[in-house]
């Protein structure tokens, strides 16, 4: 993902991750591998990161 990014002319300063599988449990099933990638900026316009 970052060297895709980076091609892109988008430097990734952080990867967040959220992890989808183990929902299927609820619907007795066997889980499978889902999971979203979020790649942070410190660039971003719309999406900034918090000052502290």
């Amino acid at each position: 993902m970052q060297n895709g990014m980076k091609n892109r002319g988008i430097i990734i300063d952080r990867i967040n991750y959220q992890e989808n599988g183990n929902w299927a449990y609820k619907k007795e099933m066997e889980p499978e591998f889902h999971i979203h990638l979020y790649g942070r900026t410190k660039k971003s316009i719309t999406q900034t990161w918090e000052k502290h």
